[in-house]
């Protein structure tokens, strides 16, 4: 069997942990990566957002909580 390694890079977030965060879908993530509201990071082939953009959206949509597509 595979084994799984996990690795923390300090200020990076995974597309998922990101989605998470935001209360959104990867594919959400995905489509503004591809829009350029947010910017990401490439480790290798994974991509990651930094925890600052992360924290910079997560205020956006805390702001614009009342319009249903908030802006990044």
């Amino acid at each position: 069997m595979a084994e799984t390694i996990t690795l923390e890079i300090p200020n990076l977030v995974s597309y998922g942990e990101a989605a998470k965060i935001l209360g959104v879908s990867r594919q959400t993530i995905y489509n503004w990566e591809r829009a350029g509201q947010v910017h990401l990071v490439k480790v290798g082939k994974i991509r990651f957002l930094l925890r600052d953009e992360v924290e910079r959206v997560k205020a956006n949509i805390l702001a614009l909580s009342s319009n249903k597509h908030p802006q990044v």
